[in-house]
């Protein structure tokens, strides 16, 4: 009888579920005053997550988290500031509760084996990402002059046109094709441009 408990027990310990539970990276959080932005970057970079948090997320927490899972504390850090959690492909993206689906928009013929670079940046300026992500697609593009905002960004080598699309999303433009250039730009110029291109080439 002992024997057999003393295998079982062995058993148990040397388990691929409890090695497994050992493994998991975790992470803690505890700050008096915590930027919400710097605490769902610091997840994301020990989960290996690919991020974009909206522009305008911001708020200081006082946290006190032990041994969270990232993806978890990424969404309890989200839901502390009003906002959701949404999957994209490989990106996780934070966004106002109120956020609109994507619009219909055109498809980009964009192949998914062309990556984005790595990036980390607490304030990515969007136009200036977005060329950099065009450029490496090797497509041409025009963007609007009412393009601005910044995101807080934390990608890995991700297709870019997931990254293109999503950036799009969360700061509501849109973009048209005008043959084989890309508009991008919000809604109102896009349909202008769309409507003035379509003008001249009747």
């Amino acid at each position: 009888m002992r024997a057999l408990l003393c295998a079982l027990i062995i058993t148990l310990l040397f388990s691929p579920v409890l090695f497994a539970q050992k493994d998991k990276k975790t992470i803690d959080l505890q700050h008096e005053s915590f930027d919400v932005r710097d605490a769902m970057l610091a997840a994301a970079a020990k989960g290996k997550i690919n991020l974009i948090i909206a522009p305008g997320i911001k708020g200081s927490l006082s946290i006190n988290a032990k041994e969270q899972m990232p993806a978890d504390a990424i969404k309890y850090l989200a839901a502390a500031v009003g906002c959701v959690v949404e999957t994209r492909g490989d990106i996780t993206v934070v966004v106002p509760k109120n956020t609109p689906s994507q619009r219909n928009l055109p498809v980009l013929a964009i192949p998914s084996d062309k990556k984005a670079k790595a990036l980390i940046a607490r304030s990515a300026d969007v136009r200036v990402e977005l060329l950099k992500l065009f450029k490496a697609a090797e497509m041409t593009v025009i963007i609007g002059r009412n393009v601005s905002g910044r995101c807080t960004i934390k990608l890995g080598e991700v297709p870019i046109k997931d990254v293109i699309e999503t950036l799009a999303w969360v700061n509501d433009l849109s973009w048209t094709v005008l043959k084989e250039v890309v508009f991008i730009g919000s809604p109102k110029e896009v349909k202008a441009a769309r409507l003035s291109f379509d003008a001249q080439n009747r």
